[in-house]
């Protein structure tokens, strides 16, 4: 009785381990819809050791070894069951809690953990992305066992929170990220538009840059709306510095100080005149040229005048120099196409690409003298009458206006006509004391005055630079000088501004 007390005590605590085992390892299955197979073969165990025949053998041997043989075939019976379903024993990769995913071997499990654990340092800037990922033996469904690249793209699938969006990238460079494509291509498009008049060639709207819409993942802070998207592409791509113009700034120290060159400065400030920096200015030392600019095709048309044809028609009447005009020449007008390019509104180039005559000029008739000039004839310049020192300018004098300039100098100097004319007046004139006064062309007449002699006469036609008289003291004078006075139609002209 003792011994068959024992069987049953062995037969119990076999049954008992069966259990335990059981339950293990349908707490490792990968799939809840393994547990039916377990308690299948559960079932078929129990079952075989509750057998007669087998309780018969339990009498024959201790307890233990009765334990010993059951749990045995409790192995046994479960390797087959294994082997005879769609089971395999893998390795499943746990990361925080989750079964990311399972692997036939170790090693490929480790290494998917090793390279997910890498790339989501990038991702996510931290050196521990995870807190903790395991590598735990199990038993799955053959089906659902992975490769070690499909595992490591799960995990960090599981783990990267960036969001899924679309970029728009400016000659291969990830510039900004929008939540749909439609709105990528849309903010692209209200770019575009910005530019576009009713003289623009639709067709022809287009970036300077290559341009790309391509699916993109991105933190949340690189996502922006549709405005905060085109600030973006219009930016500079550096940061836009400017600088205070202090005093001893010039474009050349300020282009060595910037790591830059006076050119860029100057293509950066077209505006600004590098000889007339002021203190407290502002300028541009860094690109101020939007990152992406729109180029547009334009066609204009203009009416525009275009210059008449002189021709010239000799006049042997008239001295060499002279030229009258006989007939007025009028411009003509043209209608004309052009070709602009512009990059975000503002030209870069326009060609004339059409022209059409609209109405024609008409020629401008010049007689040209082709007399030979006297000497006595004016030449429209004047020369100095007397190489003096200047003792009084013209303009403003004692309370008065003083209508010549003052050469002094020795009496008796020879005082010589500035220009070819005629002489009007020689004699006593008041104040002037000694006077000459002698017509030019063109209205002009010059004064010359307080001379001691006078060496000319009324009528007489006088040479550019011929002696007329000599330098004196008379009328009101203060000294023996010249008094020369350029005048036209009447009126005195600062002589320091004709004379050479």
């Amino acid at each position: 009785m003792l011994f068959k007390k024992n069987a049953d005590e062995s037969k119990d605590n076999t049954k008992h381990n069966i259990e335990n085992i059981f339950k293990a390892i349908r707490e490792s299955a990968a799939v809840d819809g393994l547990k039916n197979v377990f308690e299948k073969g559960k079932t078929k165990v129990l079952a075989l050791i509750a057998h007669e025949k087998v309780a018969d053998k339990a009498k024959k041997v201790k307890a233990g070894t009765m334990y010993a043989v059951s749990s045995g075939m409790i192995v046994f019976f479960v390797v087959c069951g294994i082997l005879g379903s769609n089971l395999t024993i893998g390795y499943r990769v746990v990361a925080d809690g989750e079964v990311v995913g399972v692997v036939s071997q170790k090693e490929d499990a480790q290494l998917a953990c090793e390279k997910a654990v890498e790339t989501l340092k990038v991702i996510k800037g931290t050196e521990e992305p995870i807190s903790e990922v395991k590598v735990e033996l199990t038993l799955a469904n053959q089906d659902m066992v992975q490769d070690e690249k499909e595992v490591e793209t799960t995990l960090v699938a599981a783990f990267d929170d960036r969001l899924d969006g679309y970029g728009i990238y400016v000659d291969g460079s990830l510039v900004v990220a929008l939540s749909t494509e439609a709105q990528a291509k849309e903010a692209l498009e209200l770019y575009k538009l910005e530019f576009v008049n009713e003289n623009t060639e639709k067709d022809t709207v287009a970036f300077n840059k290559n341009v790309e819409v391509k699916s993109v993942k991105v933190k949340a802070d690189f996502m922006k709306n549709q405005e905060d998207a085109l600030a973006a592409l219009k930016a500079p791509k550096d940061e836009v510095i400017k600088h205070v113009i202090a005093e001893g700034d010039t474009f050349y120290s300020l282009a060595e100080k910037y790591n830059t060159t006076m050119e860029k400065l100057m293509a950066y400030n077209p505006d600004v005149k590098p000889e007339l920096l002021q203190n407290g200015q502002e300028i541009f030392v860094t690109e101020t040229t939007p990152l992406l600019q729109v180029q547009t095709k334009e066609r204009l048309k203009a009416t525009e005048p275009f210059d008449y044809e002189t021709e010239k028609v000799d006049d042997p009447d008239a001295y060499v120099g002279v030229s009258v005009v006989t007939t007025e020449g009028v411009p003509g007008e043209k209608e004309v196409e052009y070709e602009i390019i512009k990059e975000n509104g503002i030209e870069v180039s326009k060609i004339a690409i059409a022209e059409t005559v609209v109405k024609e000029p008409v020629t401008a008739v010049v007689r040209v003298g082709t007399k030979e000039r006297p000497s006595t004839a004016s030449t429209g310049t004047f020369a100095t009458p007397y190489n003096g020192i200047v003792t009084s300018r013209f303009g403003s004098r004692w309370g008065s206006t003083h209508t010549g300039i003052d050469l002094a100098g020795a009496t008796g100097s020879p005082v010589v006509a500035a220009d070819g004319g005629t002489v009007i007046s020689a004699g006593w004139a008041g104040g002037y004391g000694k006077l000459i006064k002698i017509r030019h062309d063109n209205g002009y007449e010059t004064y010359y005055a307080h001379l001691s002699s006078i060496n000319v006469s009324v009528g007489q036609k006088v040479a550019k630079r011929e002696f007329i008289g000599r330098v004196g003291n008379t009328g009101n004078s203060t000294g023996p000088h010249l008094h020369f006075e350029i005048r036209k139609n009447g009126t005195p002209l600062n002589p320091a501004n004709y004379m050479n």
